[in-house]
């Protein structure tokens, strides 16, 4: 694990986070740590091997906070330096809790990393939140919670600290044992540099030998701030020494200088110039005490200049960095002169290539011709004024401003295949692969090293389908697993760190190169190696964190996870084609797309695309589909041979019999799935009332819609916030239906497939402006629009403006009226707010709920609110309350609890019983029951009309919709019985209807086919006995009998009956009067004798003609003139 972290000096005092969930707390009782200054390389390390879960939690937590990371850490960092972004600041006053108008997820998140009060929150990078949420606007909401923003010098100064990161003081005044202490070197306690001074410490040197004894030497007052001050410079002892022991190890220090941590090449040119004050304008006296003390020339420097820089006296830190920023410039130059005179060096990364002068320009030309670049690529850099080599930067990296990193690298990689061919990529590749092979090969080797027999051990397990682990390899060999990774990782480091670079540079290349490399396009020989070479190869690139996928896949930097997630992503791409069955074409542009959406290197398309083929897709018809085809998927591809669309109701029989066809077994019939996978897909349009069809079979296009948009914005535009589709469809039908869209349903499916970004469409069939957030009900519409009326609005109005201008069912209408807390019935066919009846209070209303209460009873269970609104005429007005249905729908609102409201106008006892019925005929019915009588319509007036305030129309629908309650006697008064109380039942009904019908025989086959009720039918000695002491009358008997199908009663007053069938084909009144005029009149008669005949028959009253017989129709088999009846024409025949 090779990582380094650099926390800036704002953070080293800074304590970890202390409540338990926190994985730095976890860290720091773990490891008995309590600032994030005592966090360090060995710390990391100690972690990583422990704990790598609670490694990377943590890793990603200082990351947050604004630690640098580097080395293979370097791409967990949010900051390459302290620079790169803002700090939160804000001047507490008292303690807070950290609560800005965060979504939920992003704030629980920084609480996880510790920010719980505004305090956590001072010196963190705005960077790091906006890393979390990149679409968010951070700098808005932190601000309005009184945070601003400022760059690192100013937190640096607002929280008294220098702003030189701990890692980068190797050379400055806390290392350099002659430099002395002043007080410039302590901005936050000028008093210190005295108090050092006076107790013997002159040199910082001094104070770092000697940190034990510092805090018992500076007792007094602020022990606190001194023991802080003594542990910052303690952990930065720590650090200079493990760095610096790193530095030496690792360096070879010929015409090498070190400053810093930074090992320079001293450049041939100057190797033998003289060191001269006159090349150091702004620090003179240092190359000055620098010849002092022996070193005359630039190659005469011992590499340890750090050591050298520490032995001067009388300069101060900030001349050094000047010296050191100079030395640096110096070395610059002298490289660009050296390139000028034997050519121009060019470098990417680590690696530098070397153009002759001769060369330099037609180096583009030349590789352009070799076939190594394109022509278009190389305009592309004239256009942008490289023309020749001369005019690219000299390291490469900086065009990544100007090119992609694929373009970088495809220029100074075929610069390499011309000038420097063992510099090219594929050809360190393969180094690396024959340099394994190398090692393999040897038997010497073999038969001596332990890495070699771990790698066969390995790959024997593997061969053998058994467990490969780390620890299994380690159990199988008896030793500890750390052992085993120390051997191998160990082993391959020093073979192939014998080629300088090699692996690093490929490391880098592939990074830049979006991940990913092609194994076919850059190892064409792989193929041909064993399997356990292949098998070796690969363990050496995991090793240096790369992934050999396979012999058909790529050699990656990405994890195993990763790759597989990038896999996926393809699938899904794959998953969500276009059309399906995929063509060829259609596969290959998805991969090209997803390569370039990913970033990833143009030459990996051949391998992605052998890969999709053989592994994602089947062959299937004329094309491809997912070997992981989803049901859903599936479905719709059987929905798109519907061309037509599919009814999936009517048609779903059909249609899974070719489902289970095509994909046996895989479905069930009555799966809910199969229909919910058609309607919630976008790939299947609603193309009317349960009709789909699938998108390919349609020829619509958002150009069709253009017209139709216009219109829907312009209505959005003008207040509408709420419209149905129903009226764009119907403003533009003829447009619509030319286009190919049949219905208001099918338009609403293409809205919704290329406007959804446009219009807010949730639920058909409404759509609203993209600014509406969340679904506006329809009861909420309705009330703004009566409100900004100003007034009552009648329901004509209403049904104006919603049904014929917005597109509105009527019924949707109604439905928002009813669902609507603020919109009441204030009259007929009005309605209006209930805002609108300030005076209406529930307190108000009180004095008419008693009385009604007083109305109401065991006995009376409704009341009608006229009778309230009648006998409280005054408080009504007082309230200004204007009608009984005003007066109900309030009384509604403020007394639901109390009583229940059925329907106005009528009011009840609020009863628990749920089913209890609450209409008219209910009451009547029970009313007639209870009194256990027959009853005149007059009294029904008195009860129901005087007592309850109904209307004689009301009583009037009561007794007719109720089947229970006969006419006892016609006449004036009208008398009525209720079923119940005659005992009436069907064993009664049957013996009235079978004596019936057999009367009716001598009559059905006769010569007249007709009798008369009283003479004839009405025998009350034959029929049932009735209860009550009721007797039987002839209004009774046709009234039970009136639905019977074996008996007519004709005439006005129904005092003649006709059986059903009979001989004379009479039916109804035409046909008896056109009978009595045939076989009585001989087909003409005198009118008036024709009307004292039909009175005699009690046909009708004075022998008047009913009103069927009186219609001026060309149907009616008889004509009436002024004086006479005469059969008509066309059946004179029959009558002769």
């Amino acid at each position: 694990m090779h990582q380094a972290i650099n926390i800036p000096k704002h953070l080293l005092e800074r304590k970890l986070p202390h409540f338990p969930n926190n994985h730095l707390c976890v860290l720091g009782k773990k490891y008995g740590l309590k600032y994030f200054g005592e966090i360090n390389h060995q710390v990391l390390k100690k972690c990583y091997f422990d704990d790598i879960i609670l490694f990377m939690k943590v890793i990603h937590q200082l990351a947050f906070y604004g630690v640098i990371l580097q080395g293979n850490l370097h791409k967990y960092s949010i900051l390459q330096s302290e620079e790169d972004s803002f700090y939160l600041w804000k001047d507490l006053v008292e303690e807070q809790v950290f609560n800005p108008d965060l979504p939920s997820h992003i704030l629980q998140k920084v609480k996880e990393f510790g920010i719980l009060y505004e305090k956590d929150a001072i010196g963190l990078p705005l960077l790091s939140f906006v890393r979390i949420e990149t679409d968010f606007a951070f700098e808005k909401v932190l601000a309005a919670n009184g945070f601003v923003f400022i760059p690192y010098d100013q937190l640096v100064e607002n929280l008294g600290k220098e702003t030189q990161p701990i890692a980068d003081m190797m050379t400055g005044e806390f290392v350099d044992d002659q430099l002395t202490i002043g007080a410039e070197d302590f901005i936050k306690r000028p008093p210190m540099p005295n108090r050092l001074k006076s107790i013997g410490y002159n040199a910082w040197s001094q104070v770092l030998d000697d940190l034990k004894e510092l805090s018992r030497r500076l007792s007094g007052d602020g022990s606190e701030r001194i023991d802080e001050f003594c542990r910052t410079l303690n952990l930065l002892k720590d650090q200079i020494e493990s760095s610096g022991q790193t530095d030496k190890e690792a360096v070879d220090t010929y015409l090498k200088i070190q400053l810093g941590r930074t090992v320079l090449d001293i450049p041939p040119a100057l190797k033998d110039k003289p060191l001269s004050s006159v090349d150091f304008p702004m620090c003179p006296q240092v190359p000055i005490k620098i010849n002092l003390m022996g070193y005359t020339k630039w190659g005469e420097l011992p590499y340890e200049l750090n050591e050298l820089l520490k032995n001067i006296t009388g300069v101060g830190p900030k001349t050094i960095r000047k010296f050191i920023t100079r030395v640096n410039e110096l070395f610059e130059e002298c490289r660009s002169l050296e390139a000028e005179d034997s050519g121009i060096k060019l470098s990417l990364g680590k690696l530098q290539i070397s153009i002759p002068k001769d060369n330099i320009n037609d180096a583009l030309a030349e590789i352009m011709e070799g076939g190594l670049l394109t022509a278009p690529f190389v305009d592309s850099l004239y256009t942008r004024g490289f023309r020749s080599v001369s005019d690219l930067p000299r390291s490469l990296d900086k065009l990544a401003t100007e090119l992609t990193n694929f373009e970088v690298f495809q220029l100074f990689d075929s610069l390499c295949q011309v000038y420097s061919p063992d510099l090219a990529f594929n050809s360190r590749l393969q180094q690396i692969v024959f340099l394994v092979l190398g090692i393999l090969r040897n038997d010497r080797v073999n038969k001596t090293s332990r890495a070699i027999v771990i790698l066969e051990k390995k790959f024997s397990m593997i061969s053998e389908n058994r467990g490969h682990s780390l620890k299994d390899v380690s159990n199988a060999l008896g030793i500890t697993r750390e052992r085993v990774r120390q051997i191998i990782t160990r082993f391959w480091h020093k073979e192939l760190q014998k080629q300088p670079n090699l692996m690093e540079s490929v490391v880098d290349d592939i990074n830049r190169l979006g991940g990913l490399v092609p194994n076919s396009a850059l190892m064409p020989e792989f193929d041909a190696l064993s399997q356990f070479e292949q098998f070796a190869v690969g363990e050496v690139f995991a090793i240096f964190d790369l992934l050999l996928t396979d012999k058909r896949g790529f050699l990656t930097s990405f994890t195993k996870r990763e790759y597989e997630n990038i896999l996926k992503e393809l699938e899904i791409d794959l998953r969500d084609a276009e059309r399906v069955p995929m063509d060829l074409a259609l596969v290959e542009r998805i991969v090209q797309d997803f390569i370039v959406k990913q970033g990833l290197y143009p030459l990996c398309q051949a391998s992605f695309l052998q890969i999709v083929l053989t592994d994602m897709l089947l062959p299937w018809q004329d094309g491809y589909i997912l070997k992981k085809f989803p049901k859903s998927d599936k479905i719709l591809c059987v929905l798109k041979e519907y061309t037509q669309g599919l009814a999936i109701h009517k048609d779903f029989d059909s249609f899974f019999e070719r489902l289970n066809e095509l994909f046996p077994g895989q479905f069930n019939k009555n799966d809910r799935y199969i229909y919910s996978a058609i309607a919630s897909s976008s790939k299947a349009y609603l193309w009317g009332w349960g009709v789909y069809i699938h998108r390919d079979n349609t020829n619509v296009t958002k150009d069709d819609l253009e017209e139709v948009v216009a219109w829907i914005s312009s209505q959005f535009q003008s207040g509408v916030e709420k419209l149905s589709v129903y009226a764009p469809y119907n403003e533009f039908r003829t447009i619509m239906i030319e286009k190919g869209i049949p219905n208001e349903h099918a338009l609403y499916s293409c809205l919704r497939y290329f406007y959804s970004e446009e219009f807010s469409m949730p639920k058909s069939p409404y759509l609203y402006p993209s600014y509406v957030e969340g679904h506006l009900q329809n009861a909420d519409v309705l009330e703004e629009y009566i409100r900004s009326a100003g007034k009552n609005v009648a329901f004509t109005e209403l049904k104006d403006e919603f049904t014929n201008r917005r597109g509105w069912k009527e019924y949707t209408l109604n439905q928002a009226i009813a669902l609507s807390s603020q919109t009441i019935r204030t009259a007929r066919g009005e309605y209006g707010l209930l805002d609108w009846y300030p005076l209406a209070t529930p307190e108000n209303l009180e004095p008419l709920a008693q009385y009604l209460e007083s109305l109401l009873s065991h006995d009376v269970q409704q009341i009608n609110i006229r009778l309230i609104f009648i006998h409280k005429q005054v408080t009504c007005n007082q309230l200004r309350i204007g009608s009984d249905i005003a007066l109900y729908s309030l009384m509604e609102h403020a007394f639901v609890d109390r009583f229940a409201f059925p329907q106005y106008p009528h009011v009840q006892v609020k009863s628990l019983d749920v089913s209890l019925e609450t209409s008219n005929v209910k009451q009547l019915d029970d009313y007639m029951r209870k009194i256990n009588n027959s009853i005149f319509r007059s009294e029904l007036r008195k009860e129901f009309i005087e007592g309850r305030a109904w209307t004689d129309k009301a009583i009037e629908n009561a007794l007719r919709a109720n089947p229970d309650i006969f006419i006892l006697k016609r006449g004036a008064p009208t008398e009525y019985v209720h079923r119940d109380v005659i005992g009436w039942n069907k064993d009664k009904q049957s013996q009235l209807e079978e004596w019936v019908q057999t009367s009716l025989e001598r009559f059905r086959n006769g010569p007249v086919s007709y009798g008369n009720v009283l003479r004839d039918l009405f025998k009350p000695q034959y029929f049932p006995q009735l209860e009550a002491g009721i007797p039987w009358t002839d209004d009774l008997l046709k009234e039970l009998l009136k639905g019977c199908s074996f008996i007519e009663f004709i005439g006005t007053s129904k005092a003649i009956f006709v059986p059903v069938p009979n001989n004379c084909n009479i039916y109804d009144d035409k046909g008896f009067m056109e009978f009595i005029l045939k076989n009585e009149f001989q087909g003409n008669a005198n009118i008036f004798q024709f009307k004292e005949r039909l009175a005699e028959l009690s046909f009708s009253h004075n022998g008047e003609f009913p009103r069927s017989g009186k219609v001026d129709d060309q149907e009616l088999p008889y004509l009436i003139s002024a004086n006479d009846i005469i059969i008509n024409d066309s059946r004179r025949e029959e009558v002769r």
